[in-house]
C-alpha cells in the first residue's frame, strides 16, 4: 500500500501515535502527538488500521531524540523520543480515558513523576545470543538485539554488563546453549546475579572474574529445558557470593533474593507505600490480598490489629513468615492459598476494615470481587500496573456500592508505556 499522510492527534497505551482519518482510526508506531507524518499501513481492517512512520513533515513540540542508540530496535522503552513532561501527560489522560470508557465518574490525578527518569531499574533481564553477547529482546519480535548499555539502569549496572560481555567473550563453553539468560538485581551496591540455565555448571572462573573486576555479587541458578522459554523458573538456588542481602524499608529488614518480588523503581516504590499507610491508619483487620512475600504487609501491620497476608505461591508465603520472624512481628499471618479461595472464607469468618488488593497483571478474581461486594467490606485499597485489568474490576466494585475517592498514576517506569495506578474506594 502507498504511503499516506496522517495528523497525530494523542497517543495510546502502548505509546503509539493516533491518527484519524476518512471515518478510520490509524494507531501508528513511532508517531507523536503533535506530528503529521507520513505513514505505510502494515494492517487494515475496516475501522482502524496500524501503520509504521516512514517520514517526518510537522514535528511535534513534544518531540526529542532518544537517548539510547537501540531505542528504535529495542523492545525495552516506548516513550524516549517524547519528552518527559508529555509522559506524564500521557499516562494521566490514558488512565482517565479507561475510567471514562468504563463509565467510572471520577477524576484521576496527575500521574507522579519518577524522580529519576533514567538509571531508575533495580533489575533486568539479559539473554545470551548466538554471538555469546547480552542481548534484549527487539521491539514486537523474538530476535535479540547485543546491547552494551542499557539507559533504564546506572553506571555500575552499565559496568557489570560490559564485564559480563567480556566475560562471555573469552569463556564461550558459558554459551546461549547452557546459559540462556541472566536476572540481575542491584541492591546496595550490591549484585545478585541468577543465571537461567539448561543444566548446572561450574561458575569457578565467572566467580574469579567478577571478584577480579571487584564486583560484590551473589550468584544463584535455576534450571529451565522448556522450549521457547527463557525466563527464570522455581527452585532457585544458591551458588556462591554473598550469602544474605538485606534491604531496609520504614523500619522492615528485609532479605532480597533472586525470585522475590521488588519494584523496580525504589524511589516511586516508597511514595505509594507511603500513601498506603496513610490510608490504613488505624484500621482494626487489614486483608491483603496477592501479598507476595509480605513487605506490604509488615510495613503496615504497625498501624493495625492484624493483617492476613495471602499469597498463592509457597516459597512467597514461607519468605513472608521468615521477614515476621526476622523483624518479630506477631500480628501478620502468613496464609499460603489461592486467593479466590482463602479471601471468601477470611472475609466470611473475620471483621476485615480494609482489603488491598495488589494483583498481578490479569486483575482480580471475579470470585475476590464478588466476596467483597458480599461482605460490604468498608474500604478497599487496589494497586495495579494494568490500567485496563484495574478499570475492568472498578466497575464492578462500584456498580455494587462503592465510591472511588482516590486514584493515582504513578510513573513506576519512566520511558516505558506502563504505569502504576493507586486507588482508593469505600463503601456508601
Amino acid at each position: 500500500m502507498n504511503s499516506i499522510t496522517l495528523n497525530i492527534i494523542s497517543n495510546g497505551m502502548d505509546g503509539e501515535g493516533i491518527a484519524k482519518k476518512d471515518g478510520k482510526v490509524y494507531f501508528v508506531d513511532g508517531g507523536v502527538d503533535g506530528d503529521t507524518i507520513t505513514a505505510k499501513v502494515t494492517k487494515n481492517n475496516k475501522s482502524f488500521a496500524r501503520a509504521k512512520m516512514e517520514g517526518l513533515i510537522i514535528k511535534s513540540r513534544h518531540r526529542q531524540e532518544p537517548l539510547c542508540p537501540y531505542f528504535f530496535a529495542c523492545g525495552g522503552c516506548a516513550l524516549q523520543h517524547i519528552n518527559y513532561e508529555k509522559q506524564l501527560q500521557i499516562k494521566t489522560q490514558n488512565v482517565q480515558n479507561l475510567f471514562y470508557k468504563n463509565k467510572l465518574n471520577f477524576n484521576v490525578e496527575n500521574c507522579t513523576a519518577s524522580a529519576n527518569q533514567f538509571g531508575y531499574r533495580n533489575k533486568i533481564t539479559l539473554y545470551l545470543d548466538v554471538n555469546n553477547q547480552l542481548s534484549f529482546f527487539e521491539k514486537n519480535s523474538n530476535n535479540l538485539i547485543n546491547i552494551e548499555k542499557c539507559f533504564l539502569v546506572d553506571e555500575q549496572f552499565n559496568k557489570l554488563i560490559n564485564i559480563l560481555n567480556n566475560f562471555f567473550r573469552h569463556y564461550i563453553e558459558f554459551n546461549h546453549f547452557v546459559i540462556k539468560g541472566l536476572a540481575i538485581r542491584k541492591i546496595n551496591e550490591k549484585f545478585i546475579i541468577n543465571l537461567i540455565l539448561t543444566k548446572k555448571i561450574n561458575t569457578n572462573k565467572l566467580q574469579n572474574y567478577l571478584k577480579l573486576n571487584k564486583i560484590n555479587y551473589a550468584i544463584y541458578y535455576c534450571i529451565n529445558t522448556k522450549n521457547n522459554s527463557n525466563l527464570p523458573t522455581y527452585p532457585c538456588y544458591f551458588d556462591s557470593g554473598i550469602n544474605e542481602i538485606y534491604l531496609n524499608e520504614f523500619g522492615v529488614k528485609y532479605p532480597i533474593y533472586p525470585m522475590s518480588f521488588l519494584q523496580v523503581n525504589n524511589e516511586v516504590k516508597t511514595s505509594i507505600y507511603n500513601q498506603i499507610l496513610e490510608f490504613v491508619k488505624c484500621q482494626n483487620n487489614v486483608l491483603d490480598a496477592y501479598s507476595g512475600a509480605g513487605l506490604l504487609s509488615a510495613i503496615i501491620s504497625k498501624n493495625c490489629h492484624k493483617v492476613f497476608a495471602v499469597e498463592i505461591d509457597i516459597s512467597a508465603s514461607k519468605a513472608c513468615e521468615d521477614l515476621c520472624r526476622l523483624n518479630n512481628i506477631k500480628n501478620v499471618q502468613s496464609i499460603n492459598g489461592d486467593c479466590a479461595n482463602v479471601v471468601p472464607e477470611i472475609l466470611q469468618n473475620n471483621q476485615i476494615g480494609c482489603i488491598i488488593l495488589d494483583p498481578a497483571r490479569k486483575g482480580v478474581d471475579k470470585n475476590v470481587l464478588d466476596a467483597i461486594c458480599q461482605s460490604k467490606i468498608k474500604n478497599v485499597i487496589y494497586l495495579s500496573c494494568n490500567p485496563a485489568t484495574l478499570t475492568r474490576d472498578l466497575k464492578i466494585l462500584c456498580d455494587n456500592g462503592y465510591e472511588i475517592n482516590f486514584a493515582k498514576p504513578y510513573d513506576m517506569f519512566p520511558q516505558t508505556a506502563e504505569v502504576e495506578t493507586l486507588v482508593k474506594l469505600t463503601l456508601n
